[in-house]
């Protein structure tokens, strides 16, 4: 079965890199990570990230920008490169994501719950992969001496993949993360984040918000 790797980032959070062939492929598929919690950003208020996600075989840098789109709802916009086998040779990818709070800690609900679409796109020499699915994340948010948050969050991503290398194939993929959110100044939030897959991996990185 093909692996994957889950990532995001700043200013508009992306995937990257797809290998031709089935192990190349693998490599691709675990770019997008969640790294956001399922409080979303208030209305008309917007962040920008940048990560690094480092796998059992592979590293990548990426970056995402979120806005705050509805009452209850925020989107982000992903964009990255990646190293899927340490030869040099870089992938692309681009993904976005829109996230619906159905449940909130706000509005006394034990904790907060989130849903929505995610799409991502990436190439790799000579091979692509469009990812079309969807996520589920659960986060509660505690406050910290410094007035600040401490958020940790577990989600599920589930989606359909079809890769082109000459020939199509389409399969189902699942994959989830775990990770901790920490707001340490008004201006700055801090990530670290565990994918678990086919393979393993982990991703840090910040947020700033603007």
């Amino acid at each position: 079965m093909a692996k994957w790797r889950h990532w995001t980032v700043i200013g508009m959070a992306v995937g990257i890199g797809l290998g031709a062939g089935h192990s190349q492929r693998a490599e691709a598929q675990s770019l997008f990570g969640q790294v956001s919690t399922a409080r979303p950003l208030d209305r008309g208020t917007q962040d920008i990230g940048g990560f690094l996600g480092v796998f059992e075989n592979s590293t990548g840098f990426f970056g995402q920008y979120r806005r705050g789109l509805f009452s209850q709802g925020d989107g982000g916009l992903q964009f990255g490169v990646v190293d899927p086998d340490g030869g040099g040779d870089v992938g692309v990818g681009f993904g976005g994501d829109l996230k619906f709070t159905v449940m909130s800690a706000a509005s006394r609900d034990p904790f907060d719950l989130g849903l929505g679409p995610r799409v991502g796109f990436f190439s790799y020499g000579g091979a692509t992969l469009l990812q079309l699915g969807g996520s589920v994340v659960i986060s509660r948010d505690y406050t910290v001496s410094n007035g600040g948050y401490l958020s940790p969050y577990g989600a599920v991503n589930m989606r359909m993949e079809s890769v082109s290398n000459g020939a199509s194939e389409t399969e189902f993929q699942i994959g989830a993360q775990a990770g901790l959110k920490w707001e340490i100044t008004d201006l700055i939030d801090v990530l670290g984040e565990v994918v678990l897959d086919d393979e393993l991996g982990i991703i840090i990185g910040l947020n700033f918000k603007l």
